[in-house]
Order: structure tokens, then C-alpha cells, then sequence
């Protein structure tokens, strides 16, 4: 991999990051008035957090089986194939 690709990769991990991290903070923080959360609010983060991640498992193992198909059929369009 190239250096280009090394910082994309990194800006896209931060970005996904971010969004679980204000998504479950969002849906886990229920008390602002403390500084340490809860247990409830701890369980809850730590579930939305593992769901998350879960899921963007099986997103990219899903982009990564479809992807050759794909890049395929974009060069047989490419040479005119149909």
C-alpha cells in the first residue's frame, strides 16, 4: 500500500470512530452530571459499541467477497463486453 491509501484508511477509521463513539454516547449517557458513567451506561456502550463493530465486520466481509465481482463486470463493460 501506498502512503495515499495508508492516510485514507486512517481518516475512515477515525471517521467510523467517531460516529459510534456520538452514536452510542447519544443513545448510553443518560447522566451528564457525573464524569464516570454508570454500570447501566457502561453495559449499554459497551453493547452498541460491540454491535457496531459486528456489523462493519460483516460489511466489509461482504464488500470484500463482492468486490471482484464487481471490478469484473466494470472491466468487461469496459472492453465492451456485455
Amino acid at each position: 500500500m501506498d502512503i495515499n491509501s495508508n492516510i485514507q484508511q486512517m481518516r475512515e477509521f477515525i471517521l467510523l470512530y467517531n460516529r459510534i463513539t456520538e452514536t452510542c454516547s447519544n443513545l448510553c449517557t443518560t447522566n451528564m452530571h457525573k464524569r464516570e458513567l454508570g454500570s447501566e451506561e457502561l453495559n449499554c456502550v459497551r453493547r452498541c459499541t460491540e454491535k457496531h463493530i459486528n456489523v462493519n465486520h460483516k460489511v466489509m466481509a461482504v464488500y470484500a467477497e463482492l468486490q471482484p465481482m464487481y471490478i469484473q463486470r466494470r472491466m468487461d463493460e469496459m472492453m465492451g463486453k456485455h
